[in-house]
């Protein structure tokens, strides 16, 4: 199977409702950096502004 690389622009990812409409949308994911690289993706993301006030889910 052929792969694609997409850069993600994650700070578009503003709101909870956005963030489960990626994963939503989204058939595979992968992560292709270290462990640590990814926990600091994954913590930034959900402490953005608007992220624990989002009640929709």
């Amino acid at each position: 199977m052929q792969s694609m690389m997409i850069n993600m622009g994650e700070a578009k990812l503003q709101a909870l409702a956005q963030i489960k409409e990626f994963l939503e949308k989204t058939t595979e994911v992968a992560f292709r950096i270290s462990k640590d690289e990814r926990n600091r993706l994954i913590e930034r993301v959900f402490k953005r502004p608007g992220y624990a006030s989002d009640t929709d889910g």
